[in-house]
């Protein structure tokens, strides 16, 4: 019996196999982390099976273009749109701004000598002007590039984390094979249920111990580390443990009729 126990379990190992991604599809998860498989090898806070890869973080990285800074002379010697060109802003935006500060109009082709020497503008407020524009500017590009980047990021599928099919696949093969042993006498039919009494035995232990730890970790957030993902092992199970399900109602399909048939019939049916 002990042989029995042990090789059902070895058959499920498989699907019990640590995920390697969040299950929760979350990035660069906090600690204490989102679930009780929180792993941080590389002392971080960040949950390893939820950080990006290197070369994702790095584009991530917001990088600001340098700023030239441009002397009053040099300043003087420029149009505003060549100012803006310089400080990588726009020349109308530029001229507009002027023009509110001088109360006069600005054209882009004016130069900064000529609105210094018509209307006293002051260079250092024409370059103060310039770099506020400049920091608006770099802003914009940030977030741009960072709601880029997040948009180019691939979104980690959780539907692909857990084994559906191959799962329902694998466990009803394994049942037809158990059969055939069966009916060609190579094990007896006690044998047969047997095998799949204690794996719905052990599927259901699965299913009902995890889920409460993962209640208890919702809930009071009390989380026990365990050697594995504990929510991938409990859909895991409880895929297996609906399949045998399935099976032990096909077995026993006439005491489930017999619910909504009348008792006299239900008696000789038993008779039979």
């Amino acid at each position: 019996m002990k042989k029995l126990i042990l090789s059902i379990i070895l058959l499920f190992i498989p699907f019990f196999a640590q995920a390697q991604t969040c299950p929760f599809g979350l990035t660069n998860d906090p600690a204490p982390g989102s679930c009780g498989r929180f792993i941080d090898e590389n002392k971080n806070q960040l949950c390893d099976l939820s950080e990006l890869p290197l070369d994702i973080q790095k584009s991530s990285a917001s990088t600001e273009n340098p700023v030239k800074f441009l002397s009053e002379e040099e300043l003087k010697k420029n149009t505003v749109s060549q100012v803006a060109e310089i400080y990588g802003i726009d020349a109308d935006t530029y001229a507009i701004k002027l023009a509110e500060y001088l109360k006069k109009p600005v054209n882009v082709n004016d130069s900064l000598q000529g609105l210094h020497d018509t209307y006293g503008l002051c260079s250092g407020v024409a370059a103060g002007m310039a770099l506020d524009l400049k920091n608006v500017t770099l802003q914009k590009d940030n977030i741009k590039t960072e709601i880029k980047n997040v948009t180019n990021t691939p979104i980690k599928n959780t539907k692909n984390i857990y084994s559906f099919f191959p799962v329902i696949i694998f466990v009803s093969i394994l049942y037809l094979v158990t059969l055939i042993l069966s009916q060609k006498n190579i094990i007896t039919q006690l044998t047969h249920r047997r095998i799949w009494n204690i794996a719905l035995l052990l599927s259901f232990l699965a299913v009902a111990i995890l889920g409460i730890l993962l209640v208890i970790r919702i809930m009071y957030g009390w989380s026990i580390k365990l050697p594995f993902n504990t929510l991938y092992v409990h859909v895991e199970a409880g895929i297996i443990m609906t399949v045998i399900s399935i099976i032990h109602i096909i077995w026993h399909w006439q005491y489930y009729t017999c619910i909504f048939k009348s008792k006299d019939k239900c008696k000789k049916n038993e008779n039979q």
